[in-house]
């Protein structure tokens, strides 16, 4: 193909096929070629060779075949050229780079739509440059278009039309002139408004697709939303009197990087955030202190920042937590209110190097929950300092660890799903495991917490300390590994109760107990709440309750009776006898006692009571 050639198609939707045979065979741009009543032209590895159609004026089709990675190819539009498609030949490679498109001096509307991009790549970015133009029309069609971001010229100097199917980014090097960009489709589209001119109209109305809009301190910005979820963006101090912004009727976000708001310092600020219409959710992405009580917006989101202060929170109020925030969540209540409503979504956290502070609430409702922006991970919380007597409610399918609680409170997650791991204060607190495999360890010095474990496999631990107010443990109906701790001589007192749908019969649903940490002459008080067996089925090949001696498989009925049963270095059981009716049966529940190292445990059963002592220790 040379410049002497003179192609003249005729009344049909004609097609050009250009091979290059490799990627540098067309060394040399095509437009001194005569070409008349051509539609579409598709190149075949055409390399980094130019395109000019400017004097192509019935083309309306471009397509570009590249078995290798695309090259910077420019392609310079003709009047009538609408369609670039972007695709791999037959079984090539995928292709991926940069293309860009010019306009003809003689341009004043550039209309481009983006057939399918066929390959399993993605072209990094779609350029658009070259002379003035008013306006640029561009839509995205299928599925397949897979263009990364679509870059608009700095030479449209009034309006932008986007029409999007599917997904499109509209980025920029350089702010255009336009003053006016239309959004129609349902697909979602990506906007700055460093693309555009200083001051803009976006109007998005039309629009189904969720719409995402990130601002600069020059830009004067009209905005009207999608039916779809729109997020508009502000850095801080770009938020002013002079912008409108108007959302549509979706679960709208208005993200605000200043770093304070609706406190009185930020008046000026606060008219503006609730003149807006329809949002519902503010971000706050900078470390800042929000008077929820100066805005209208009910839902307040925490960035990957630091250090937040929220004060004012009503019933309806709810904080969210995405990503990590470092340091200190303090959250006070509004007068007559005393609940915090918190959303941990998705791998976020209150690091451990940080603190939830929520002395003024009575109610906290966690929520530890993956949303629909963000990914499934498990959720953390720092050292909660919370008001005594708190009363803390888990929801969620989310794992969710909370360092420690500094006060006495009822920690309720009977309703989460996701894996609680969580430690009471030094105070009796009530604490009760979900569906999953829990961790919940009591921690008050005096004993008297009650820790209950739910469905899954739980790790039930009591404090390490003497303790003489009686730890209720009622394990789940897992296999639950209950921990009993002991530093000092004394009398540590335990209630261990039963779950009716827990049974010695049931194969990996058996507890253990385990007794750790204790010193010589340590006394641990283990009370059944109702009567009791005893049997040696695994351990030493015999051993002594009262005067009788079982080998081992056997078991006693101590009954209402009193046995002694002293162990060493092995494992036995004890069996509650649930119905009371004096034999092992499926409704009874089987306690694995571990006794580890060179420890001599002595086993006293009065009745339902079981009186523990540990000696010689290693």
């Amino acid at each position: 193909m040379n410049a002497g050639d003179s192609l003249a198609f005729g009344a049909g939707t004609d097609t050009l096929r250009i091979s290059s045979g490799s990627a540098t065979a067309l060394a040399t741009a095509i437009a001194p070629i005569s070409i008349t009543g051509l539609e579409v032209i598709s190149m075949i590895n055409p390399g980094d060779v130019d395109l000019n159609a400017s004097t192509l004026t019935t083309l309306t089709t471009l397509r570009v075949e590249d078995a290798a990675a695309m090259g910077g190819k420019t392609i310079t539009s003709g009047l009538g050229l609408t369609t670039v498609s972007l695709a791999t030949a037959a079984g090539a490679a995928t292709a991926a780079g940069t293309m860009t498109w010019a306009a003809n001096a003689a341009d004043t509307t550039l209309n481009l739509t983006l057939a399918g991009y066929q390959g399993s790549g993605t072209p990094t970015a779609l350029t658009v440059t070259g002379a003035a133009a008013t306006t640029l029309n561009i839509a995205s069609t299928t599925a397949a278009n897979k263009v990364a971001a679509f870059i608009g010229p700095a030479t449209i100097t009034t309006t932008v039309n986007i029409a999007a199917a599917t997904a499109l980014t509209h980025t920029s090097t350089a702010a255009t002139g336009a003053t006016r960009v239309n959004i129609t489709g349902a697909g979602a589209v990506t906007l700055g408004t460093t693309d555009f001119a200083a001051t803009v109209t976006i109007d998005a109305s039309g629009s189904t697709g969720n719409i995402s809009l990130a601002t600069e301190a020059t830009t004067t910005l009209t905005y009207r939303g999608s039916a779809g979820n729109d997020t508009i963006s502000f850095a801080a101090g770009e938020l002013t009197a002079a912008d409108s912004i108007t959302l549509g009727a979706g679960n709208n976000t208005l993200s605000i990087a200043d770093t304070a708001l609706g406190g009185s310092g930020t008046a000026a600020l606060n008219t503006v955030v609730n003149g807006i219409t329809g949002a519902q959710t503010i971000l706050v992405t900078g470390a800042a202190t929000v008077d929820m009580s100066g805005v209208t917006a009910r839902i307040l989101s925490l960035g990957a920042t630091s250090n937040f202060v929220v004060t004012k929170l009503e019933a309806a109020d709810k904080v969210q937590v995405n990503g990590v925030t470092a340091g200190t969540v303090d959250a006070t209540a509004a007068l007559g209110f005393n609940t915090l409503n918190l959303e941990m979504n998705g791998g976020a956290a209150v690091a451990a190097t940080g603190t939830l502070n929520v002395t003024s609430q009575a109610s906290i409702n966690i929520l530890s929950a993956t949303t629909a922006t963000t990914t499934a991970g498990a959720n953390t919380i720092g050292a909660v300092t919370n008001t005594a007597n708190a009363v803390f409610t888990v929801t969620g399918a989310n794992a969710l660890t909370i360092t420690s609680l500094s006060a006495a409170a009822s920690f309720d997650a009977s309703a989460a799903t996701g894996a609680i791991t969580v430690t009471g204060a030094n105070a009796a607190s009530i604490i009760r495991g979900g569906s999953a495999i829990d961790v919940l360890t009591g921690a008050t010095l005096a004993g008297g917490d009650t820790l209950v474990g739910g469905a899954g496999a739980d790790t039930i631990n009591t404090a390490v300390t003497t303790g003489t107010v009686a730890t209720v443990i009622t394990g789940g109906t897992g296999a639950d590994a209950i921990n009993l701790k002991g530093v000092a001589t004394g009398n540590k007192v335990i209630t261990l109760n039963t779950t009716a749908a827990e049974s010695f019969a049931t194969t990996g649903s058996f507890d253990t107990v385990t007794y750790s940490n204790h010193t010589d002459t340590t006394t641990t008080t283990s009370t059944l709440v109702t009567g009791v067996l005893s049997s040696v089925l695994v351990g030493a090949t015999s051993v002594t309750i009262g005067t009788t001696t079982i080998t081992a498989g056997g078991f006693l009925a101590v009954g209402s009776g009193s046995a002694t049963l002293t162990t060493t270095n092995q494992s036995f059981q004890i069996y509650q006898d649930s119905n009371s009716n004096g034999i092992i049966d499926a409704t009874d529940l089987r306690v694995d006692f571990t006794i580890t190292g060179n420890d001599t445990q002595a086993i006293t059963l009065v009745g339902s009571q079981l009186v523990s002592t540990l000696t010689g220790v290693a």
